[in-house]
């Protein structure tokens, strides 16, 4: 990708727009004290880089949170790079930036690959590529999406990407209480998947098989045919079969081998 930059001028950041979308994650959403305090003693020294839209105006390329920081320390002006390019290697640039950086949204990463796809009918192998990925981890990324919006910024401040994606599994009414265990208990990430795993396995356990009687009177018959065998085997046998209030009660006495009858012929 061939781009054309200008040398660092100065702008104010009140004049620099963000790109349609990223007003999804705001100031809140990023753990920014200490590159804030960085800024008001050093000065922005990384220039922020924009391009001009098609309006003429000034917007975002990479910097996001440098750009938010001059905004709440109300900065006049801070160092820009102008870049050439279009809104979609711009969307790349800063999809890339943010892969770069430690301590990434991945939510925000995952939007802005849905992005690409969306606005610019980006297939997960071209992403891949443009970004020098594989294109299962693209593919991991997009998967989060579905991860309900409420808990995201909990997630992002003290999860991994496969520790999400293992919560993910469970129904969306079990992931907050998991989740808590998960943080509470500092799980790694296969300890996780062992925890989540453990969910699905007491699911599975076989349950404790119990006869049904529908029939009292068939199993009545049923006794009556065993003793029947047990006599014809020549044992002398006693059956009784009471009625109580709460249950019936079934008694059966064999004699035992010493006091047998003779074999009946």
């Amino acid at each position: 990708m061939t781009k054309k930059i200008k040398l660092v001028f100065n702008k104010d950041p009140a004049k620099i727009h963000l790109p349609d979308g990223s007003d999804l994650y705001s100031a809140s959403d990023y753990c920014l004290d200490p590159l804030e305090e960085n800024i008001s003693k050093n000065g922005i020294i990384t220039p922020i880089i924009v391009r001009t839209d098609e309006k003429g105006q000034y917007e975002l390329v990479c910097g996001k949170k440098r750009l938010i920081c001059a905004r709440l320390l109300r900065m006049k002006s801070v160092p820009c790079i102008k870049l050439n390019c279009t809104s979609r290697q711009a969307a790349i640039l800063r999809l890339s930036e943010s892969l770069s950086v430690k301590g990434e949204n991945c939510f925000e990463t995952a939007d802005s690959m849905q992005n690409l796809i969306n606005e610019h009918n980006m297939s997960t192998a071209k992403i891949a590529e443009s970004l020098g990925i594989s294109e299962n981890a693209v593919k991991e990324k997009l998967k989060l999406l579905d991860f309900p919006f409420e808990l995201r910024q909990k997630a992002a401040d003290n999860l991994s990407v496969s520790q999400m994606l293992s919560l993910m599994l469970l129904p969306n009414n079990k992931i907050s209480a998991a989740m808590d265990e998960i943080i509470h208990n500092g799980l790694n990430d296969k300890q996780t998947k062992e925890y989540i795993a453990s969910f699905f396995s007491a699911e599975k356990k076989a349950p404790v098989r119990k006869a049904a009687i529908s029939d009292l009177k068939l199993f009545s018959n049923s006794i009556e045919k065993l003793l029947y065998t047990i006599q014809n085997a020549g044992y002398e046998t006693d059956f009784s079969m009471t009625d109580e209030e709460r249950y019936i009660d079934f008694r059966i006495k064999v004699k035992k081998r010493g006091e047998m009858l003779d074999p009946v012929s």
